[in-house]
């Protein structure tokens, strides 16, 4: 999954959000989806974040959620999903719990040297949570839907270690 911070060629192009409608088509019935068996089929993808994360509604749940690809683990977003758009479109995506760490900074520092391609998505060339720094250096350009399947392959790997382990690329 290391990209030694190379661009993906099908990207280019500008999105100045950071967090973007989808295509529910494209995203809802991907193939990515394929990568991460433990995703229920009934969730529906309605956004997602310049990072992959994905603004969804659940089934059962009365408030948005946002999956969180890197590590598969849920966020409750408070809001149910009307009231979360609007605030989304009203005052940005800062508040939200999910970007307490500076990622959202980062984005914006990579983001001023290279534009992003709606298509895209910023990958942490060594993820975050196999030890990746919160930093601009530590980002790279991927193609959406390429990204959300890599992240599939190592996260089954990891994910019933313990908190704390360590792990690293091989």
């Amino acid at each position: 999954m290391p990209t030694d911070g190379v661009v993906d060629q099908d990207c280019g192009g500008s999105s100045g959000s950071d967090i973007q409608a989808v295509d529910s088509s494209r995203t809802n019935d991907a193939a990515w989806r394929a990568a991460w068996p433990e995703l229920p089929a009934s969730v529906l993808f309605l956004g997602e974040d310049v990072f992959g994360n994905q603004v969804s509604v659940v089934s059962g749940h009365a408030n948005a959620q946002m999956w969180l690809h890197e590590d598969g683990s849920w966020v409750d977003l408070e809001l149910p999903a009307g009231e979360l758009v609007e605030a989304i479109a009203g005052h940005g995506s800062d508040w939200l719990d999910v970007y307490t760490d500076g990622e959202l900074e980062a984005a914006r520092r990579f983001r001023t040297a290279t534009a992003i391609d709606l298509d895209c998505h910023l990958h942490w060339v060594t993820p975050r949570f196999l030890g990746g720094r919160c930093a601009a250096h530590n980002l790279a350009l991927m193609e959406r839907h390429r990204h959300l399947a890599a992240h599939g392959s190592p996260w089954a790997q990891v994910r019933l270690l313990p908190p704390g382990a360590e792990a690293a690329w091989v």
